[in-house]
């Protein structure tokens, strides 16, 4: 484990190769969407969710980089990292938003680095319906960067 107590409350942990599909997540109350284009050097598009409005409690920044390395091939453009800082570079297999929850399924080894209890993160949207929209665009926008073979299948609202 990662020395963090257990009564903290979080959905996360350990997860086996063979445990069963655990859905977890939390309750979106604030979202931000953001292009940087002088970080150095490169192009930065960053989604970001939060359990509360002011931007504390559970948080999941999906940000894609558009650098210009020698072989794109070889890495995935985009990366998730929680509230802990634990971070997965690629590792969304599908990507979903439907009736105000976007449902984020990840790799095993994306469930090993983010630490999550199973591979199906559920988000549920306490958004206004703009913001929803702004949201969907923003995480489209992130997933369909890079190279392909790291792309995750989009579903719903995000196809």
């Amino acid at each position: 484990m990662n020395g963090r107590p257990a009564s903290v409350g979080r959905p996360f942990a350990s997860a086996g190769q063979n445990a069963p599909v655990i859905k977890s997540g939390f309750t979106v109350r604030t979202h931000h969407v953001d292009a940087d284009d002088n970080y150095l050097d490169e192009d930065l598009f960053t989604v970001a969710v939060a359990e509360q409005p002011d931007g504390a409690g559970r948080q999941l920044l999906i940000t894609a980089a558009d650098d210009d390395e020698d072989d794109p091939d070889e890495m995935a453009s985009y990366c998730v990292v929680d509230e802990t800082h634990c971070t997965s570079y690629g590792g969304v297999r599908r990507a979903d938003l439907a009736d105000g929850v976007v449902t984020l399924e990840f790799s095993d080894r994306a469930v090993k680095q983010l630490e999550l209890a199973g591979p199906v993160v559920e988000l549920r949207l306490e958004l206004e319906p703009d913001a929803v929209v702004s949201l969907a665009e923003g995480m489209r926008e992130v997933f369909i960067s890079g190279p392909e073979r790291f792309r995750p299948v989009l579903g719903g609202d995000l196809a």
